[in-house]
């Protein structure tokens, strides 16, 4: 969530009947809650090695300032938690319940320092992930650059050292603050020692070594592991990463952060930043270019 939310125990008598009072009089009659046996059952799956005896063996929780509920009962075994959801109501219809999640607590993992730029280039990719236009679950790295494609374009983002800037003046930056508190949320530290980057969703891309990195945002940490060192060319063509660099060279002051990929004549999308870790505008096209794209050379067309 955007802010921190208070939360205060109550018993498991007060959640039921508070619970109960989200639902019309005729529809309570139709709430029930598991059984010990099906609360054993769902903590076996989600990979727990111990048991409770009774509901209220749980931790319910309410908020402190307008005492919502929140819907699981919550077990905490060493540095993991789970949440069930225990309710559960008639219906006519067939449905999947959900019956819980798992957390574990990460205790501030801190990144690898020193990373070569060059070390990371190539292939990144992230196992657990869903693709779509939006999202491919690939990430190319290149040269101090971190290039993916959205939809239909190529977008890129810098790869920042945070070594190279003075303590204070990441202190007083406000977008590394942010992105720092992200990273704190998520479990990890984001400091000069990190090697990071973001993207124009507002993703954290946080280099763990030369090897894997996380992706944090919205709520979500994704991990990618750097499957070659390689960038296939129908991944990214040579020509894009060349149309990236001259657009940079006839554009002083600026940074190339996409390109359009399907169109007849490729349009360059320009930046005034593509760091996204110290600039809050970063990503956002002050112009866009159409090119010509001929023996290696780019033209601006308009």
């Amino acid at each position: 969530m955007s802010g921190s939310v208070n939360y205060k125990q109550v018993s498991f008598k007060k959640w039921q009947r508070d619970t109960q009072k989200n639902y019309t009089k005729s529809a309570q009659g139709k709430i029930h809650f598991m059984s010990i046996t099906q609360v054993n059952a769902v903590l076996k799956k989600l990979g727990a090695n111990f048991k409770i005896t009774k509901l209220t063996d749980l931790i319910f929780l309410e908020t402190k300032i307008n005492g919502m509920t929140l819907p699981q009962g919550f077990v905490a075994h060493k540095n993991q938690l789970y949440a069930l959801n225990i309710q559960y109501v008639d219906t006519d219809q067939t449905i999947t319940l959900g019956r819980g999640q798992l957390f574990t607590a990460t205790n501030g993992k801190k990144t690898g320092s020193q990373l070569s730029l060059s070390k990371l280039n190539g292939t990144w990719i992230a196992a657990a992930t869903t693709t779509s236009a939006n999202d491919t679950g690939k990430l190319m790295i290149k040269n101090g650059y971190v290039y993916q494609h959205r939809y239909n374009s190529f977008e890129r983002s810098a790869i920042q050292d945070l070594n190279s800037y003075s303590l204070i003046s990441l202190n007083q930056n406000q977008t590394y603050a942010l992105q720092k508190a992200n990273a704190s949320n998520a479990g990890y530290q984001l400091t000069r020692k990190s090697v990071a980057s973001g993207d124009s969703l507002g993703y954290l891309y946080l280099f763990i070594n030369q090897n894997k990195l996380v992706r944090i945002g919205q709520g979500e940490v994704t991990s990618y592991s750097k499957t070659s060192t390689l960038i296939a060319a129908n991944d990214l063509p040579q020509d894009d990463i060349t149309i990236f660099n001259q657009m940079d060279q006839k554009n002083p002051g600026e940074a190339a952060s996409t390109i359009t990929v399907d169109a007849s004549a490729p349009l360059v999308g320009m930046s005034s930043s593509i760091k996204y870790l110290t600039d809050g505008e970063a990503g956002q096209i002050t112009s866009s270019q159409a090119i010509d794209f001929e023996n290696g050379k780019v033209t601006v067309t308009n």
